[in-house]
């Protein structure tokens, strides 16, 4: 077994030198192979030799066009570069940089044959158009609904809620319900909107306690938005506690 390991150290050190032999060689043959041919473009006279020399000219001139282009391209580059880090920095000194999102493409719109539903209807709830002799739908209009301010009939002074109150009378103009009146009641000061008489009840014993906690000391004003504020946590909490039941 010693024999055999011997061997095969014997036997991978010859292949090294054997191939560091070859490596010698193939530099040996390229110097060769260089000097021939630098012999030979000595050797050539000067008409030989034009039709390289030409070939060279060209090629140094292709190299200088597509230089040109190169250092252009590299400048215009640079100043985007610079242009950018320059509009980063003014963001950050204006309140936090923010990367710029890429622009979002429009989706297209859907095939029209994709929002057939029964009944002639789109999906989106619009009557398609007609259909021509090709079978194709013409136009497809989408009905979208148009708010209208309900119109104001009446506004009168409410005393029976208290001095200053008001109430107003609107009409509903659009919808099933057109037509229908609705009365809602106004404090006095920043004539803050109520439903219900309910609702105006508690608001009243909410600002009957802010005066109680002032000594009343608060102007109309400042007493309405801290009973309004009051109110509304109110009304949310009792809200939370019936969802919760």
């Amino acid at each position: 077994q010693q024999q055999q390991q011997q061997q095969q150290r014997a036997g991978g050190e010859g292949g090294e030198e054997k191939k560091e032999d070859n490596d010698n060689n193939d530099d040996d043959d390229d110097q060769q192979r260089f000097q021939k041919m630098g012999q030979q473009w000595r050797d050539l006279n000067g008409d030989d030799r034009k039709k390289y020399d030409d070939l060279a000219a060209k090629d140094k001139e292709r190299h200088a066009a597509e230089m040109e282009v190169y250092a252009k391209k590299q400048k215009k580059e640079a100043a985007a570069a610079m242009s950018k880090q320059t509009d980063d920095e003014a963001r950050a000194a204006a309140g936090g940089s923010k990367k710029q999102q890429p622009k979002k493409l429009k989706a297209p719109r859907t095939p029209t044959a994709n929002r057939l539903v029964s009944g002639n209807r789109s999906a989106d709830g619009g009557v398609l158009g007609t259909i021509g002799s090709g079978g194709a739908a013409l136009s497809s209009s989408s009905s979208k609904r148009t708010h209208t301010p309900a119109k104001c009939l009446k506004s009168a002074p409410a005393p029976e809620i208290g001095e200053g109150w008001t109430i107003k009378t609107y009409q509903r103009q659009t919808g099933s319900s057109a037509g229908t009146t609705d009365s809602y009641w106004y404090s006095p000061a920043l004539e803050k909107k109520f439903r219900s008489l309910k609702e105006v009840d508690r608001f009243k014993q909410a600002l009957a306690r802010v005066h109680a906690d002032a000594g009343g000391k608060l102007d109309a004003a400042h007493a309405e938005r801290l009973a309004w504020r009051a109110f509304k946590q109110a009304a949310a909490g009792a809200k939370k506690q019936k969802v919760a039941s």
